[in-house]
């Protein structure tokens, strides 16, 4: 459960994701940004697993979301996905969406706790990005850095929402429909909004 092997792993895949994203924006202090950011949520994800383990004693909601993850990604191996049901509306939002949400990470990530949390964390991260992409469409490039550090570097955004949980789907969401809406500052980016 406390496996490093998958958390490093996706820890360079990150990194090396974030510095190759930078370089294609052709901007430095955007690249230098984004490892900045990535560096910040495998820390934030890190404390964010201390925290709970010892200033709450092991018991929190991200612990039960990658529970039924790692059951979920046993099934989604056998290519069952009946935890997903679509008899039962209830499935597609609060906590069984994101239990379900978790299984599909713990398949990817492994039985790995710190990887899963990290997952959720770099989930968060995306849907930040997006929002400084829409900002800058929305106001210009010279407004943008600005915002940029503020909702990159920001602590709440880079510890809260570094586990298993609503708050990085929620991000992950709001990036989405804020970036699909503003889209390129003429008209919506249709995918990412109804995505």
């Amino acid at each position: 459960m406390y496996d490093l092997g998958p958390f490093l792993a996706l820890s360079v895949l990150a990194l090396v994701a974030a510095w190759v994203s930078g370089a294609f924006a052709r901007d430095p202090w955007f690249r230098n940004l984004l490892v900045a950011g990535v560096l910040l949520r495998i820390v934030g994800s890190t404390l964010r697993l201390e925290v709970i383990d010892e200033l709450y004693r092991g018991v929190s909601d991200a612990k039960g979301y990658f529970r039924y993850g790692s059951l979920y990604a046993q099934d989604i191996a056998r290519l069952d996905f009946s935890f997903f049901g679509a008899s039962s509306l209830d499935r597609w939002w609060g906590t069984q969406f994101v239990r379900s949400i978790a299984g599909f990470v713990v398949f990817f990530t492994g039985d790995s706790i710190r990887a899963a949390f990290l997952a959720f964390s770099l989930l968060a991260f995306t849907g930040i990005i997006l929002c400084v992409l829409a900002f800058r469409n929305a106001f210009g490039a010279e407004q943008q850095r600005t915002y940029a550090y503020w909702v990159v570097l920001w602590p709440a955004l880079w510890f809260w929402p570094s586990s298993i949980g609503k708050d990085a789907l929620i991000l992950l969401a709001l990036g989405l429909i804020v970036y699909g809406y503003v889209g390129d500052g003429a008209r919506p980016r249709w995918a990412p909004l109804v995505l």
